[in-house]
């Protein structure tokens, strides 16, 4: 019979040397996310330039964040969204190097290597923790799944008209063909 695993604690996770890696912790296991792709990070800086526009004469954007940047969701989870918003007017929730706590809106890109990662791991665990909100891209269909958290689980907000309008920031409208417009340009292969 084999020793128990030990869990790592969120403070061992924060202790680890920077090895220019990025890591998550998953349920106490520390887990290598492989590194974004450019069409990846293209349409991340495309939303979040979206979502800073919107938040701007709000005077929020400020609460708007982006990968690399650890989440601690709890003792045994440290999540790093490719975006995420954090209400300023909840209590707590930003220490000077991490989010402690749950964000009110999380954005995961996906690519090749992360599908199921982002789709089925990190929806239970955004859904387990709190998170308001989830919007799942993807560069390759070029679609935007929208999900608010009801009654402690996930229900599919509709994309009406091409456009992705979230719940937690009112008023934020996202037009998927402008995201996505122009969006393989300068790509081979």
């Amino acid at each position: 019979m084999s020793a128990p695993t030990k869990l790592m604690t969120f403070t061992e996770f924060r202790a680890l040397p920077d090895d220019g890696n990025r890591y998550e912790l998953i349920d106490g296991v520390l887990v290598v996310p492989p590194s974004p792709s450019p069409l990846h990070n293209r349409v991340a800086g495309r939303l979040y330039w979206m979502i800073g526009e919107y938040l701007l004469p709000l005077r929020r954007k400020d609460f708007l964040f982006f990968a690399p940047l650890d989440v601690r969701l709890t003792e045994f989870r440290a999540v790093q969204p490719d975006l995420l918003y954090v209400n300023p007017d909840r209590p707590g929730g930003l220490t000077s190097s991490y989010v402690a706590g749950v964000p009110d809106l999380v954005v995961e890109v996906l690519s090749p290597s992360n599908r199921s990662h982002d789709r089925v791991t990190k929806f239970g665990i955004y859904a387990e923790a709190g998170v308001q909100e989830y919007w799942i891209v993807d560069p390759v269909s070029e679609t935007v799944t929208l999900y608010v958290l009801t009654e402690g689980r996930y229900v599919e907000r509709p994309i009406e008209d091409g456009i992705a309008r979230s719940v937690v920031l009112p008023g934020l409208e996202v037009d998927l063909e402008a995201l996505f417009a122009n969006l393989h340009q300068g790509f081979s292969g």
